[in-house]
């Protein structure tokens, strides 16, 4: 089968990787790709918006499946766009993407069918927001940006103390375009990323992850899109998994085939595990990263037969099936990155890293030429190794991650650690 990938990350390398190794996988293309990824699949340098060319290259290339990863892609319609051409597509409709993008739709839909939920407030101004605020005053909180549409741009935030949260209330809809904030309780408890695959009707567990969102070590930094992982979650015991799956899972695909969203593809359920049992935090329709990373480090069934499986329709019939043990992600990021970052770092050391026993690397955001790989993005590297106890997996992907520089690399060093 001729594959080609729409996207530019980490998450898209490590799809390319793995489906590099299935028996039906001829050739992988990527647009448009990174520096990393042309080191596995050919880059064609195409934006992930542009519907029409997209399909003239698969057309031309006898594309037998495209898998649609990119928020920006999906939100122009890709995927009902390459099916109207009987072209096979893995990823879900513009229609079905409101699920990740519009967070008041999901809160709601998941209350109205009695899914447990993290309790939320919804305002529509920076004035009416700082005044619920201000009221309750009850630290720390989490504000969220209730549109998720942009792909580069922060959308959650945690408040510890009332002037934090006037400032990040003020950036949100001054800066960021915010027009309605989701103000949430800050839940003590673990988090899980769980990766749901569905072709419309059945539901089958792809994996699930701890994710370690903070920039710095432990719990008192700023939230970002991702510095590492730990598959599977540690915090996910068969009895959570059972409640989940009949409590959460199901019933969320339930609800959406009677409000008339039919999705197929995958789902992230961001969970978080209280004394009252599993709630929703919130929910993507596409692969996480870096969650992904470490996951797929540890499939062991065939992935092209598992997107062809939900692209017609039979996850039913089809077996996943996970290597015992652990994988752990770690992410090399700029020491400045949220909020800033330098572009053009040159990156040494990828690969010596990569030359360690079950060790992968996937590029987040780099360039190649004749000179190197220089970076171009916040996030530059992702390091990823598996091993069959998580203390020594996670000493591996340091040992690994500590062979890889540039001027401002930096990682966080609790991966794992808790």
């Amino acid at each position: 089968m001729n594959i080609l990938i729409v996207g530019s990350g980490a998450r898209e390398h490590a799809l390319v990787k793995k489906l590099m190794t299935s028996m039906h996988t001829t050739s992988i293309y990527c647009c448009p790709g990174n520096g990393g990824i042309e080191e596995d699949a050919i880059c064609v340098n195409i934006k992930t918006t542009d519907v029409d060319l997209v399909i003239a290259f698969a057309q031309q290339k006898k594309i037998d499946l495209v898998v649609v990863t990119s928020r920006q892609a999906l939100a122009v319609g890709m995927v009902e766009a390459l099916e109207a051409k009987g072209i096979c597509a893995f990823g879900p409709s513009a229609a079905a993407c409101i699920i990740e993008n519009d967070r008041l739709f999901t809160k709601t839909l998941l209350e109205k069918y009695g899914i447990p939920v993290v309790k939320y407030h919804l305002f529509d101004s920076s004035q009416a927001a700082l005044t619920h605020l201000m009221t309750q005053n009850v630290f720390p909180v989490i504000l969220k940006n209730n549109h998720a549409g942009n792909e580069n741009l922060l959308d959650t935030f945690i408040a510890y103390n009332a002037p934090q949260a006037m400032a990040i209330v003020e950036r949100m809809f001054q800066q960021d375009g915010c027009q309605k904030l989701l103000i949430e309780p800050y839940i003590i408890g673990p988090k899980v990323s769980a990766v749901i695959l569905t072709d419309g009707v059945t539901v089958k567990a792809l994996a699930t992850a701890q994710s370690f969102k903070r920039t710095h070590d432990g719990e008192n930094a700023p939230y970002t899109h991702g510095m590492g992982a730990v598959a599977p979650s540690p915090y996910y015991p068969d009895d959570i998994a059972k409640v989940c799956v009949q409590g959460i899972y199901v019933p969320a695909l339930k609800a959406l085939r009677n409000e008339g969203i039919h999705i197929k593809g995958c789902l992230t359920f961001n969970i978080v595990i209280t004394p009252h049992g599993p709630q929703v935090l919130d929910i993507s329709c596409r692969m996480p990263d870096p969650e992904i990373q470490a996951a797929l480090s540890l499939l062991q069934t065939d992935l092209v037969e598992i997107f062809m499986s939900i692209c017609e329709d039979r996850l039913d019939t089809q077996d996943i099936s996970m290597h015992d043990g652990y994988a752990v992600c770690v992410v090399l990021s700029d020491k400045n990155y949220p909020d800033t970052f330098e572009n053009g770092q040159h990156i040494k050391g990828l690969k010596a890293a990569a030359r360690l026993s079950d060790v992968t690397l996937c590029h987040c955001a780099t360039r190649c030429d004749e000179e190197g790989y220089f970076s171009t993005g916040g996030r530059v590297v992702s390091v990823s190794t598996t091993g069959r106890f998580l203390d020594e997996t996670v000493a591996s992907a340091y040992e690994a991650a500590q062979i890889i520089h540039f001027p401002n690399a930096y990682f966080r060093e609790d991966i794992g650690h808790h």
